[in-house]
Parts: structure tokens; sequence; C-alpha cells
């Protein structure tokens, strides 16, 4: 590995600075606040500057820093996932002009990431997943269950429901034990569904 003497780097970092003075290089901070709302520079955070070496925050604060969504459209369409504080993020600034900051990323060497595999899609917000498998299967889970389980019971209930004979002239009427039964699983849905 080639090593620049430090001299070098000092002459290197003086003649940056005489040429490009006002530049700035990308920096690591701890997310204060998220933003919230719909509007412009509504997805945005409260940010302090950490020191990359020890993560010590320092005493610079950046107020209304834009994040980088994941995508976004015209008309508020787009994929959020706001920050929680403390979260460490990279803010980056468009041309190195410290007058436009932007949150590039999460800092990777400090996110705890989630459960997953490789070759699968997953949103999640810690309790509740949403995933779609290498074989394309999508499957919808909650700290109270899942979307298949709560349909299965559904339809399970739906298919065995009997009825109370009819009497001449009345309508057919389902055992109460079969209403019983669907209403159970309409109970189960609503709790991984809104």
């Amino acid at each position: 590995m080639l090593e620049i003497p430090a001299n070098f780097q000092k002459l290197f970092l003086s003649w940056l600075n005489k040429a490009w003075p006002h530049r700035a290089n990308p920096e690591l901070a701890k997310v204060i606040k998220m933003n919230s709302g719909s509007g412009k520079n509504k997805y945005s955070a409260c940010v302090r500057i950490v020191d990359p070496a020890t993560l010590e925050e320092t005493d610079t604060i950046i107020d209304d820093v834009g994040i980088s969504p994941i995508w976004a459209g015209k008309k508020g369409q787009g994929i959020y996932a706001p920050l929680e504080p403390g979260v460490l993020v990279i803010v980056d600034f468009i041309q190195g002009n410290q007058a436009f900051p932007f949150i590039s990323s999460v800092y990777g060497q400090e996110y705890g990431a989630g459960s997953f595999s490789t070759g699968e899609f997953l949103i999640t917000n810690g309790t509740t997943k949403i995933k779609i498998s290498s074989t394309g299967l999508i499957s919808l889970v909650s700290s109270a269950g899942s979307l298949k389980a709560a349909l299965d019971q559904l339809s399970d209930a739906v298919a065995s429901a009997t009825t109370i004979p009819a009497v001449s002239g009345t309508p057919l009427t389902l055992n109460p034990a079969s209403i019983a039964a669907i209403q159970a699983a309409k109970t189960q849905l609503a709790t991984v569904m809104e």
C-alpha cells in the first residue's frame, strides 16, 4: 500500500483550501429530530455533526437537511422512511457547497440491520415485515401474525360453514358456531391489516 508522507498531505490540503476555500466534504451526523408533514422540504431532519473517529457530538447543528428518498415522483408520490432521533447519517453537499446539504444515506457501520436474506426485498419498521422472496412469494407478517394465516383461517371458516335446516318459508340460517368462527377469523385479520 502506498503511503503518502504527512508533509505532502499538509501541502496538498493547504493548496486545496486556497483553491476551493468553501468546499465541504461529506460529514457524519446524528439525527436530532425528523420533520413531518407534506410540502416542500418537509422530508428533512435536523442533525448534529459528530466526529467520525469518536462519534462525539460537535456544536455544529444543521436544520432542515433534505433526505434523499428511496423513490419519489410528482405530487407527493414516493417511498418515505422517516429517521429516528439518534440515527447516524452521512450529510453530503451539492458541488461541495455547505449551503446545499442533504442526507445521502444512513451510516452503515453503526446501523443494526433487521433480519434479511440475500435475494429478497424487505420493508420493515422493526415489527411488521413486507417481504418478496427471490421466488416472487409475497408475505406480510406482523407481531400479531401473518396475513396468509389470517386469510387461511377466514377461508377455512367460510368453507366449513354449516346451516341450520330451514323451516318451510324461512331463509337458511348459518349455524352460530360457523358465525363465531368467521367472526374470529375477521378479528384475526384485523390484527394484521388496516
